[in-house]
This record gives structure tokens, sequence and C-alpha cells, in this order.
């Protein structure tokens, strides 16, 4: 029972979540930028922005009607026919595809309630074959995610992607930082390389700190893989969650190191809060995953020689990007420890973090912003 609270998860809290400015501008901002957008340019012919505005455009047509042509007009958006009609189709499947390959995603077993659904990745469907090139899109949701982060898949196997796309994410969360946490309340520390002897180490990517405590940061755009999402019984979420646990580890590695002095972050005593933040979310909140995740982080830390004590110390927090863009704002509010504390010493330390600050703080949340970059928006729109 236990075990299925994570696959109802991801099979059910995706919809709960309104498709605002936010989700959008994040997409924008992080495949957007520079070194990421030439590689969008490369692979699918034009610049995100051109696709987050393409998409923005079919959403709204399938508002008022039930289909669209695929040779539409894009020349008004700066993009050709050649190149929208390309990326169109990939967004397309014929209706008899579409049916071949639900089949082959259907399961009859303990897994059959999450088969993977092919409309997130084809999201318009061609019916007519006396017209290939009209179509429908019968969940409006799945194209607006595949024409955002979506994008993802059509880049992934880039071979110089995955270092900008991770660079990117780093300074996304920087941006989100700059704009909530001023000073003089607040000192914000980007990441700086650091040698211990010849070895070279990157460092934590953000650390925010204000008078009651110092939050570390570290980013990481690794997804939970499909089959750790809807499988029953799969090796693939134990292999995840190692992921996960390493990246835990090595962040602590790096925070008692800035403790030792080895940076040039400078201790004071106050608290400190290590947070993982991944572009997507991971749900980690039933009692089996989260006992699996310490579990390898224990042993992680066992073979890298590095006392237990350090999950009492300074317990750590998983979240995603989206819960961060409002707890940081909670957090400008009233103070990193103020928040913190109760997130990590209570009952509620593996709660998702989201359903926490409604519950603790909802005179704060009222004040959160859910259109962080609006003036970026208006000018895209």
């Amino acid at each position: 029972m236990l075990f299925e609270m994570h696959r109802i998860a991801h099979r059910q809290f995706p919809w709960q979540f309104k498709v605002g400015v936010n989700p959008l501008m994040r997409a924008l901002k992080i495949f957007g930028r520079p070194a990421v957008d030439a590689i969008v340019v490369r692979e699918l012919g034009m610049t995100m922005r051109q696709i987050l505005l393409m998409a923005l455009a079919l959403v709204g047509h399938f508002e008022k009607t039930g289909w669209i042509s695929t040779n539409e007009d894009c020349r008004e958006l700066g993009i050709s026919q050649e190149v929208s009609r390309a990326f169109l189709k990939r967004l397309t499947s014929a209706i008899e595809d579409l049916r071949t390959e639900t089949a082959k995603q259907q399961s009859f077993g303990p897994d059959w309630l999450y088969a993977w659904n092919p409309l997130e990745a084809t999201p318009l469907v061609s019916i007519d074959r006396a017209h290939p090139d009209r179509a429908v899109c019968p969940i409006p949701f799945y194209l607006t995610k595949r024409t955002s982060t979506g994008v993802f898949y059509d880049l992934v196997n880039s071979p110089d992607f995955d270092n900008a796309f991770g660079e990117s994410f780093q300074a996304y969360l920087g941006d989100v930082i700059a704009i909530v946490c001023k000073p003089p309340h607040f000192t914000v520390l980007p990441e700086e390389p650091y040698y211990v002897g010849s070895n070279k180490f990157h460092g934590v990517d953000w650390v925010v700190s204000d008078s009651t405590g110092h939050l570390f940061i570290e980013a990481k755009t690794k997804r939970l893989t499909l089959r750790a999402k809807i499988r029953f019984d799969d090796p693939a979420l134990q292999n995840d969650l190692v992921t996960l646990a390493t990246a835990v580890v090595q962040h602590y590695q790096n925070i008692l190191r800035a403790l030792a002095g080895k940076t040039r972050w400078q201790a004071d005593g106050l608290p400190i809060y290590p947070l993982i933040l991944t572009l997507e979310d991971w749900f980690i909140f039933s009692p089996r995953i989260t006992g699996m995740l310490n579990d390898e982080v224990r042993r992680l830390l066992a073979e890298q020689d590095v006392s237990e004590q350090v999950l009492a110390d300074m317990p750590f927090t998983v979240a995603s990007t989206h819960e961060f863009e409002a707890a940081i704002q909670v957090i400008a509010q009233i103070g990193i420890d103020h928040v913190m504390a109760k997130k990590t010493r209570n009952e509620q330390r593996n709660w998702l973090l989201l359903p926490f600050l409604r519950e603790n703080f909802s005179t704060e949340m009222k004040h959160v912003n859910w259109t962080l970059f609006a003036s970026e928006w208006g000018q895209l729109i």
C-alpha cells in the first residue's frame, strides 16, 4: 500500500497543477538561454521563444475549434512554413499509429492503470485519411507540456546538451533567488570551484543566507524515469533513488568542506539546511520511498567515511523547482530557520514541500507571487 502511494502520486498529482505563467516562463528561461537555445535551433529550426509562441497559439486555437491543419502558416511568428510543418509533424501521429502504439503500452497485470499514454509524445492526432494534415488535440494539457518542458525529449540525445542544460537550470534558480532574496536581508553566494590539495571541486550551486540560517542548494536536472514512476516491482526506482542519494551525499561532502574552511563561505554557527532541487517532481513522500532513499544515503555515507550524524545535524530536503519558487518567497517573509526548522525537525519532515507550506504558513502563502517573471511574460506575448 505504501509503495502504491508513490505510483498514485505520479498518476494523479500532475493533473492538480494549473498550467500558469510560471511553468511556461520556467521552460522559456531554461531552454531559452543562449547555450541551450543554440541546440534548440539546431535540432528544431527555431528558438524556444518561437516554440512557446506557437504552443500558445495552438492551445488558444483549440479553445475555439476542434481541429487544426498542420500546414498552418506561422510566418507571422518568424517561423518558416517548412520549419513549422516539421515541428507539427513531430507532435502528430496518425490514428492508426496511435492505436498500434497504445496497444504496445497496455498492460493487464498490476501496472494496467499506469500504462503510459502515447499522446504525451504526440498530442496531435491525424484522423482523416483523405486529409492527413487535419489534426485534433484530445488532451490540450499534453500539448502544453510537450511544447514546453517536453522539448527536453527532442534535445536529450544531443552530445552537448547535458552540461548546457544543467548550467541553465542552475542559472534559472539564481534568477528566482535574485528576484526574491534582496540585500541587505539576504546574502547569496553562487557556485565557486575550490581545491583540496590537487583535487578540484565545483562547490555548492547556491548558498542563500540570512540572520537565521543558511540554505545550501544543489540543482539536479535528473528526472525520475518512466518505469520508476509506474512499474510496481522494478529495479528502475531503486536505480533512480541511488542516483538521487549520490547527489545528497556529494552535497553533504561539499558542505562539510565549506565548514572546514575550504571555501570562501564563512561558518558562523547558524543552522545549515541542505536542499536538493529537482527540475521535475519526484513526489518523494511515501514512507516506503523515503525509507529506500534514506537507506541509500546512509549506505553511501558509510562508503565515503562520512558520519551519519550529518543527517541529524543538517537534515536534507528534496523538493521540485515549482515548490521552491513558493518556498523561497515564504522564507523571504519570515526567515530561513523559521521555515526549514519546522520542515526538518518534526513529523512533517517527509511531507512534500508545498503541502507543508500551505499547512503551516497559510498567511505567508497568500502573498506568494505565482507569476515571478510577469514582465518577461508580457514581452513574450
